[in-house]
């Protein structure tokens, strides 16, 4: 089985439970970055990756077949560039 990614207003019925991680984050997908500015996001264990999330403009993204994929947070600095009005 298969679990989804879900990030900010989105949301995935899955059949498997959800790894959870609150917002904001960097994601790194298969060499490009992206910033989730959500209020939370669940990732799949397996590959490919399937990752769903909000950014900074309210722009939904929906990225599957991902071979790579590296969650980071991010620090005060640089969560007020890249998710402005966060706190």
């Amino acid at each position: 089985m298969k679990k989804l990614i879900v990030i900010g207003a989105l949301a995935l019925t899955t059949a498997c439970s959800d790894d959870f991680y609150y917002t904001p984050k960097m994601i790194e997908v298969d060499s490009e970055t992206y910033f989730s500015c959500g209020n939370l996001l669940t990732m799949n264990d397996g590959l490919p990756y399937e990752i769903k999330f909000v950014d900074s403009h309210g722009v939904n993204h929906s990225l599957k077949g991902i071979k790579h994929l590296h969650i980071s947070g991010l620090s005060e600095d640089e969560i007020k560039l890249a998710c402005p009005g966060t706190k």
